[in-house]
């Protein structure tokens, strides 16, 4: 009888199972969101032009679904989405109107309207044209698509919802030497100070105070308390960038399956120090580097308290048999 009932609920559970996961797949095929790709990739191209120079490019999109989709095609000046490096969300026509960076009147389209076949590419040319009065510093445009005619100012929920994949595009104004790089370290820390185990956290916050973008770079050196180098990890390996005038949050995990000692015997439990050691110029690199330190602790106490625990039973039970004799 408890055979037949554990058999009838696992069947059960088993077509609810297939049914979610039937449902998700029908759900995926069907969304128009999932069909949109474009070349170059979303994190764009990085120009260097000069005043009066005319650019020409463009980028493919392809409808990979089964039905056909009509897409009408904007272009705005960009933010960075929130402290996020190497991200860009669209301005919206008012903010684009009052934004000093934004590059969205030097570009033009031949249509603003694209409908897209079911497994058909289809090339989007563009034009950007410097302006000959133009100040020397970097300037940024993105190209994007949408299922709804009319660009509304409400930029979250259409990002979200409607936006399709375009390239997004920074412009250099001037020769190297005329840029301007330069950044601040805000803060360098772990999201906790002490730790049973890693993974540890690494956070560190960069302002951009230049005129161009910036693409930090370095590494993040690990002591002990005894000043032995337990590990050195990469700082943003991704090469992502931060743009003019704003912050951006980077984030280092190291995680390691050792728990008390590293392969060379070095402790790794106790006070740990990282080092940060951060350099971001593309001219004169290693000058004006980005340097900070922080103190974070690692203390295994479940294992410390099993191995307490196994040692005084080991020795009752050493006494208790010594007393027996």
């Amino acid at each position: 009888m408890l055979k037949n009932i554990l058999r009838s609920l696992l069947t059960l559970t088993l077509i609810t199972i297939f049914s979610l996961l039937s449902t998700n797949s029908s759900f995926a095929q069907d969304s128009d969101d999932l069909t949109l790709f474009s070349t170059p990739p979303l994190n764009g191209e990085k120009l260097m032009l000069e005043p009066g120079e005319v650019y020409e490019d463009s980028f493919k999109v392809a409808n990979l679904g089964i039905s056909t989709l009509t897409y009408y095609i904007y272009v705005s000046g960009f933010d960075q989405i929130e402290d996020y490096p190497g991200t860009s969300t669209p301005l919206s026509l008012e903010d684009d109107a009052l934004a000093p960076y934004s590059a969205s009147e030097w570009v033009t389209l031949p249509f603003d309207v694209v409908t897209l076949e079911p497994q058909v590419n289809v090339t989007i040319p563009f034009t950007i044209t410097v302006p000959n009065d133009v100040a020397l510093g970097e300037y940024n445009v993105k190209i994007f698509l949408s299922t709804d005619e009319g660009f509304t100012s409400d930029t979250e929920s259409f990002t979200v919802t409607n936006l399709g994949s375009g390239p997004a595009i920074l412009i250099r104004i001037g020769e190297e030497s005329e840029l301007i790089e330069s950044a601040d370290l805000i803060r360098f820390t772990t999201d906790k100070f002490l730790y049973e185990t890693p993974p540890v956290k690494f956070l560190t916050e960069i302002e951009n105070t230049g005129n161009t973008h910036i693409t930090p770079s370095g590494e993040i050196v690990i002591s002990n308390i005894f000043g032995e180098e337990i590990a050195r990890l990469p700082f943003n390996p991704s090469n992502l960038s931060t743009i003019r005038s704003k912050a951006s949050e980077y984030e280092v995990s190291w995680d390691t399956s050792r728990k008390i000692f590293n392969a060379d015997g070095s402790v790794m439990i106790g006070p740990l120090k990282a080092n940060l050691l951060i350099q971001y110029r593309t001219i004169d690199p290693g000058f004006y580097p980005l340097t900070s330190e922080t103190t974070f602790w690692i203390i295994p106490w479940k294992l410390i308290l099993a191995i307490i625990v196994a040692i005084t039973l080991i020795v009752i039970g050493f006494k208790v048999k010594k007393g027996k004799k």
